[in-house]
């Protein structure tokens, strides 16, 4: 019965009848860049599981390692962005109300 799996590709949570199986919406997102195989061999609960970890502890580590960078950097500073108090498209930082060019940084 349709729903009681879920669908194999990671971060999918589209319902399918057999375990292993790939729902429609990912079918056709995906078309011509996945090989498509009804009566083919399917992967286990476990086999699924493991893959999933291992996602998991992928995006933990490239979140890890963003937050490294980020810290080291500094504030986020980034060309053409508009400041929010001047209005103006300059280089500006990120910061808690929204991106700020350096003469306005300096307005307390």
């Amino acid at each position: 019965m349709a729903g009681d799996f879920r669908c194999i590709v990671q971060g999918c949570k589209g319902p399918v009848g057999v375990e292993g199986d790939v729902c429609g919406d990912c079918r056709a997102a995906f078309e011509g860049f996945m090989t498509y195989n009804p009566d083919g061999r399917r992967r286990s609960a476990e086999e699924i599981a493991i893959s999933d970890a291992a996602l998991r502890r992928a995006y933990e580590q490239q979140i890890g390692v963003e937050m490294v960078a980020a810290q080291r950097l500094g504030p986020e500073r980034r060309a053409n962005q508009v400041c929010w108090m001047c209005a103006e498209r300059r280089t500006c930082t990120r910061m808690e109300r929204g991106w700020e060019c350096a003469s306005c940084v300096l307005i307390q």
